[in-house]
């Protein structure tokens, strides 16, 4: 895994810590929690959900450091974790699967925490999709890397 890769994921997940805690006193009681397909809030819930999405966020970047820390528990087509050109894809599909998982995350996060506070935004659909795609283009191309250099 790339130290620029890990250090800009890890100021990713610091960002909405920041916004949350900085904003605090501002958010009200009831926030929006949930949102349609057109960007509109239809679910709320209490302002302490607002920690919810960066939690999660840690977690998952701690388990992919994890996986990079202990390669066996990786399963993956191809991978053959004693193979050493094997852990270099796999550290740099780790890599790049942290800081695309810690930045959508973020974004999310802030997007909430912006409708929070009562301004008019949006969820698109769009970012989801460009997210998704990103992460089938990674998985693809990794493990194609895997099955030719078995």
């Amino acid at each position: 895994m790339k130290k620029i890769q890990l250090i800009l994921s890890g100021i990713l997940l610091i960002i909405p810590f920041v916004y949350v805690g900085m904003h605090w006193s501002d958010f009200p009681d009831r926030i929006p929690i949930h949102f349609n397909a057109t960007g509109e809030a239809d679910g709320f819930g209490s302002k302490p959900f607002l920690w919810l999405l960066p939690i999660v966020n840690v977690i998952i970047w701690l388990l992919t450091l994890f996986a990079y820390k202990i390669p066996q528990l990786l399963s993956m087509p191809y991978y053959n974790y004693d193979n050493v050109k094997h852990k270099k894809i796999a550290t740099d599909l780790l890599g790049w699967m942290q800081l695309l998982i810690a930045f959508f995350i973020t974004i999310l996060s802030l997007q909430v925490s912006y409708a929070a506070l009562g301004h008019h935004t949006s969820i698109p659909v769009m970012p989801i999709v460009i997210f998704i795609v990103l992460l089938i283009l990674l998985l693809v191309y990794y493990g194609r890397l895997f099955k030719n250099t078995r």
